[in-house]
């Protein structure tokens, strides 16, 4: 049995846990889901800005419903004449948060931890592999924390097209809130 205040492996903050799990994958797992809660908050705050839906009633929404509102706001803005370039832009904003959202934090969120070796000090380096809904194929999310640095990065690029979405529909909302 291991002794759990022996190794940092199950302390976090202070805070003692029965499961091990590395500081560093702990960090850069964090730092990966908080960027994704961060793209969605900004899909939320499209969505509002643009006078689509209420904030409250976008902050109950789940990521996929987020993502559907978000590809219909685009359909009424494409419905007016001068909607034409926000719809565009909606569209854009739409491909890079589907992207992000079942490529990368799907993944990430229904994946397994499996024994990727150990870090320079001997502490068990856990993996995240996801499975696939057939059950039988899987690949690999991370082997390392740096990969889940590369995953909040890769997450964090599809701000640039929500961004230039979300000042456009500022710009020029379909109602005023």
């Amino acid at each position: 049995m291991t002794d759990a205040a022996a190794d940092e492996t199950h302390v976090t903050l202070g805070r003692q846990f029965r499961t091990p799990a590395h500081p560093d994958v702990l960090a850069a797992l964090g730092r990966a889901l908080f960027c994704f809660l961060s793209l969605e908050e900004t899909v939320t705050a499209i969505l509002t800005d643009a006078g689509a839906v209420p904030l409250p009633m976008t902050r109950a929404k789940m990521a996929g419903a987020k993502e559907t509102a978000l590809q219909d706001l685009a359909d009424d803005y494409r419905a007016f004449p001068k909607g034409i370039e926000i719809a565009d832009a909606l569209d854009a904003a739409v491909t890079a948060f589907r992207h992000a959202r079942q490529s990368m934090r799907n993944e990430l969120l229904h994946a397994h931890p499996f024994t990727a070796g150990t870090d320079s000090h001997g502490h068990y380096l856990p993996g995240l592999a996801y499975t696939a809904k057939d059950g039988k194929s899987w690949k690999t999310v991370s082997r390392s924390p740096e990969d889940l640095l590369d995953l909040a990065a890769a997450i964090e690029g599809a701000l640039d097209p929500l961004n230039s979405a979300r000042a456009l529909v500022q710009s020029t909302p379909l109602s005023v809130p």
